[in-house]
C-alpha cells in the first residue's frame, strides 16, 4: 500500500489545482480534515467523501473537483480525512463520516442545507452513510450525489466489474485488493460496506454519475434499478466515453466542468427553500408520453400523471399488431437514449419486440405508479390558474401544467367505399388485424400501398391463396434489408453496454447527415433518389408491372417506405396488382371502376391514420374559452412545435411542424422533452405559475416556417400525410442541429410569464 501511496502523491502533483479557492485545515466532529471554498457563502455545506479504495487518499487529487463544486452550488465544502485500510478496516471510514455528518448537525446546520457527495468508493460510502443516518433516526440531508461509485465490494460484484474492462483508471485485481484491505472476514457482504446489498428505501434523492469506460459501470446500472425499485428518485447522468475519475480534471476538461457543472446545479435545486414543482398531466402513454414521465423523473419531478385511455402503454405500438409490422427506424436508435436494449432480435424491430420494450421501460423507470389507464380525457378547460380535465368517466383533475403527448398515427383513416356494407367476408383496418387472424388460404384484398400496406404484402403473400394489392398511387421503395442479430451479437452488447451508446450515436449521425439533410437539393437527396430508382429498375423485371409501381412524383416528397422484399413479393404467382380506382364493394368482393370484380374473403384497409387530428377528438379550450379546433381551423400550427399562444402552461409532444418526416420520432420526443423539463424546473425555480407563447412570436416563427419550406421536396407536387389543409407542408424544414438548438433552452423573451404564489409552499 505504501508504495500505491507514493505513486497517487506523485501523480496528484501534476494535476490542475483552483488556486482561485480558498482551503484551511479543520475538524469537525474530532474528524481532521480541509474545508475548501469556492464561495463566500455559509448558508449550507457541502460534506464530501474522497475516493481511493479505502486505502488511498491525497487531498491535492480532489481539491480542483470540491473547489468546482463548491463554486457551483454556492456552498463551503468539509473533505474529512478518512481512516485509511489496512491498518483501519471497515467500519472505521463509515464512522469517521458518521462522526462528521453529526459534527455538522450540531454546528446547528440543519440536514435540509446539507449535501453529501462522493467519488468512487467515497460514493459508496455515501450511499452507506445515508443508510446508517435513516436507520439513526438523524435528519437526513438534503441530497446525496455520486461520482462513479464503488457500492458492492463482494466478491460477486467485484466478478462483475471484469465484465467491462477499462483502458483507463484502476483494474479489478487491485479493486480486489483494496476490498480485502478494508473489508476483510466476510464484511464485504454488509451494507454498510456494500450499501448495494443493502436496504435503499426511503433515502434522500440520489444524482449519479457515471463513466462508460468504468469497470465500476455495473455498480452504477444496479444502483439506479435497485434505488427506482426501493422508490427513491434518481437522477442518472451517464458520460459514454469518459473513464473513472475524470472529475478530478475539472478545470482543465471540459467534459469534466460540463458534468461538474450539472451537478452543481442539481444539487443546487435540492438545497433551495422548498418550492413545490408544478403538478404535470401527460395525455398519452405512447413513446413520447413515456419519455417525458421517464425524463421528469430522472430529474427528480416526481408529480406527474399520465393519463391513458387504453389498459397497457404503448401507444401506435399497442394498437396496432398485424403481420408483417416492423419500425422503419434501426431499433438501436429507436430506443430512448436513456434506456438502450441490447436483446433487439433484428436491425429494424417488430412491433411486437417495441410493444415489449416499452412496457419494460414502463416499469425499469416506475413509471407504472404514475399512470391512470383506462381513462380518456374528452376535455381540458383553463380556468382560474390551472387545467380541469374531464374524462370520459366524468373523473375530474386540476393541474397546473398540460402535456398533451398523444401522437399523430392513432385515428384510423377509413375511406368510404358505395357497398362496403353489403360484403359478405370481413372488412378489417389494418389496426385490427391482429396476428392470429386467419389469413392463411384466404382470398385477401389490400386497400393502400403505404408503409403498412406494404408490410402487410410482404407477410400475407407467403400464406394467403391470393392477394390482390388496389394501388390508387404508387410508392417509391428504398431498399432497407432487415438482418436479424445473431445470439453473439446479443450477448456482445449485454457484456458492453457502451456498444450500445456509440451505435446508436453512429446510426443518429447517419440520420441526420443523410435523411435529415436530404429535403434540400444536394448529394443526399440525390443518393436516396437514385437508391430508389435503382431499387425498381433492377428489382422488377417485367416492364409492365414496373410501370405500374412507378411513381409520379420524385422519391422524399412523400414519406420513404422501407422494404428490402417488397417488389419480390408483389412478384409472387399468388399476388396481383391492381392500379384502377375502386368503384364500390359488392358482397363477393371489389369491384373497380373497368368493370372487373375481385372476388375476396378478406378486405384489410391499409389507409392510415388522421395525422392532423394530434390530440383530438379531445376538447381544449384556453384563455376565454377559445377552443382549439376554431384556433387551428383545420391548419394546426404551433410555436417551435410545442406551445400554442393563448393556451397557457400547454404544450404538445410530436405537435406541428416536428421533424416527423425524416427524423426518428423517439430522438424528436427526447428533444421536446427535455425542452419541457427545463420549462417545469424554471417554474419551480423562479415559482412561475404562467407560461404562454406570444402572438407575435409565434406568427414571426410560422412565416420563418413558410420561407424555409419553399425549395424542400415537399413542395415539389405530390398529394401526402404530410399536408395540411392549406396544402403546406406540417414538417420542420431545417436541419436536425437546428432544433435541438431551437429547443436547447426556452426562450423566456418569447414568453409571457407571471409569477405567483400557489406554486410556492413557503
Amino acid at each position: 500500500m505504501d508504495q500505491q501511496r507514493r505513486r497517487v502523491a506523485t501523480a496528484s502533483a501534476i494535476l490542475p489545482q483552483a488556486r482561485w479557492a480558498t482551503v484551511r485545515p479543520g475538524s469537525v466532529g474530532g474528524v481532521n480534515g480541509q474545508w475548501v471554498s469556492g464561495t463566500s457563502a455559509t448558508d449550507g455545506v457541502l460534506l464530501f467523501l474522497h475516493g481511493g479504495g479505502y486505502v488511498l487518499e491525497e487531498p491535492r487529487a480532489y481539491r480542483a473537483m470540491v473547489a468546482h463544486l463548491s463554486r457551483g452550488i454556492g456552498i463551503p465544502a468539509f473533505a474529512p480525512s478518512l481512516r485509511l485500510a489496512p491498518e483501519h478496516p471497515a467500519p472505521a471510514a463509515l464512522e469517521d463520516a458518521l462522526s462528521a455528518y453529526e459534527g455538522l448537525l450540531q454546528t446547528g446546520i440543519p440536514g435540509s442545507r446539507i449535501a453529501i457527495a462522493g467519488d468512487s468508493a467515497g460514493g459508496g460510502l455515501s450511499l452507506a452513510l445515508a443508510m446508517k443516518i435513516r436507520d439513526q433516526g438523524i435528519p437526513e440531508p438534503a441530497v446525496l450525489a455520486l461520482l462513479c461509485p464503488w457500492a458492492d465490494l463482494s466478491p460477486e460484484g467485484l466478478a462483475r466489474h471484469a465484465r467491462h474492462p477499462s483502458s483507463v483508471g484502476p483494474r479489478t485485481s487491485t479493486f480486489m485488493e483494496w476490498a480485502q484491505a478494508y473489508a476483510p472476514d466476510g464484511w464485504a457482504y454488509d451494507p454498510s460496506v456494500s450499501p448495494l446489498l443493502g436496504d435503499l428505501r426511503a433515502l434522500p434523492p440520489v444524482i449519479l454519475h457515471s463513466a462508460g469506460d468504468d469497470e465500476l459501470i455495473d455498480d452504477a446500472q444496479h444502483l439506479e434499478l435497485k434505488a427506482r425499485e426501493a422508490g427513491v428518485v434518481v437522477t442518472h447522468r451517464s458520460h459514454p466515453e469518459l473513464w473513472h475519475g475524470f472529475h478530478y480534471l475539472a478545470g482543465t476538461l471540459k467534459e469534466a466542468d460540463a458534468s461538474i457543472a450539472d451537478l452543481s446545479t442539481r444539487i443546487r435545486d435540492y438545497l433551495a427553500p422548498h418550492r413545490k414543482k408544478p403538478h404535470v398531466a401527460i395525455i398519452g402513454a405512447g413513446v413520447s408520453g413515456l419519455c417525458l414521465g421517464a425524463k421528469l423523473r430522472r430529474a427528480g419531478h416526481t408529480d406527474f400523471t399520465i393519463y391513458e385511455k387504453a389498459d397497457e402503454v404503448g401507444g401506435t405500438w399497442r394498437e396496432n399488431a398485424y403481420p408483417g409490422l416492423v419500425c422503419d427506424v434501426p431499433a438501436r436508435l429507436y430506443a430512448f437514449s436513456f434506456a438502450p436494449n441490447p436483446e433487439w432480435a433484428q436491425f429494424l424491430a417488430s412491433g411486437e419486440d417495441l410493444q415489449e420494450y416499452l412496457m419494460r421501460v414502463t416499469d425499469r423507470e416506475g413509471l407504472r405508479p404514475s399512470i391512470r389507464f383506462n381513462t380518456e380525457i374528452e376535455t381540458a378547460q383553463w380556468k382560474n390558474g390551472q387545467w380541469l380535465l374531464t374524462s370520459a368517466s366524468g373523473y375530474e383533475s386540476r393541474v397546473d401544467l398540460l402535456v398533451c403527448a398523444t401522437g399523430f398515427l392513432h385515428h384510423p383513416r377509413t375511406p368510404e367505399i358505395p357497398g362496403a356494407e353489403t360484403f359478405t367476408g370481413r372488412i378489417l383496418h389494418s389496426s385490427h388485424c391482429e396476428q392470429d387472424t386467419v389469413l392463411k388460404g384466404q382470398r385477401v384484398g389490400i386497400i393502400g400501398t403505404g408503409s403498412t400496406g406494404v408490410q402487410l404484402t410482404c407477410a400475407l403473400s407467403q400464406v394467403a391463396g391470393r392477394l390482390i394489392l388496389f394501388q390508387r398511387t404508387a410508392q417509391w421503395i428504398l431498399p432497407l434489408p432487415n438482418p436479424r442479430y445473431r445470439p453473439a451479437t446479443r450477448f456482445v452488447y449485454r457484456r458492453m453496454p457502451i456498444l450500445n451508446s456509440l451505435t446508436r450515436n453512429i446510426y443518429e449521425h447517419l440520420f441526420d447527415s443523410i435523411p435529415g439533410r436530404a429535403v434540400r437539393p444536394g448529394w443526399q437527396r440525390w443518393f436516396l433518389s437514385a437508391l430508389c430508382r435503382i431499387n425498381l429498375r433492377f428489382g422488377v423485371h417485367d416492364p409492365e408491372l414496373r410501370e405500374k409501381l412507378t411513381p409520379q412524383d420524385q422519391p422524399l416528397c412523400k414519406r420513404l417506405v422501407m422494404s428490402g422484399t417488397f417488389y419480390k413479393a408483389v412478384q409472387r404467382n399468388n399476388v396481383d396488382l391492381v392500379d384502377d380506382a375502386i368503384a364500390r364493394i359488392t358482397p363477393e368482393g371489389i369491384v373497380t371502376r373497368d368493370g372487373q370484380l375481385h372476388r375476396l374473403d378478406i378486405i384489410i384497409f391499409a389507409t392510415g391514420y388522421k395525422s392532423h387530428s394530434y390530440m383530438r377528438p379531445m376538447k381544449i379550450f384556453g384563455e376565454k374559452q377559445t377552443a382549439l379546433d376554431e384556433v387551428w381551423n383545420d391548419d394546426p400550427f404551433a410555436h417551435r412545435t410545442v406551445s400554442l399562444p393563448g393556451f397557457p402552461n400547454f404544450f404538445m409532444m410530436m405537435g406541428p411542424y416536428s421533424p416527423v418526416g425524416n427524423q426518428s420520432a423517439v430522438s424528436t420526443s427526447e428533444i421536446q422533452a427535455e425542452h419541457i423539463v427545463r420549462w417545469t424546473e424554471i417554474m419551480r425555480r423562479d415559482k412561475i405559475s404562467y407560461i404562454c407563447p406570444k402572438m407575435e412570436d409565434a406568427v414571426r416563427f410560422k412565416a420563418d416556417l413558410a420561407r424555409a419550406m419553399s425549395g424542400t421536396v415537399w413542395t415539389t407536387g405530390c398529394d401526402s400525410w404530410y399536408l395540411g389543409n392549406g396544402h403546406s407542408p406540417i414538417l420542420w424544414p431545417w436541419t436536425p442541429d437546428r432544433f435541438r438548438d431551437e429547443l436547447k433552452a426556452p426562450n423566456l423573451a418569447e414568453y409571457v410569464t407571471r409569477r405567483d404564489d400557489h406554486l410556492d409552499s413557503l
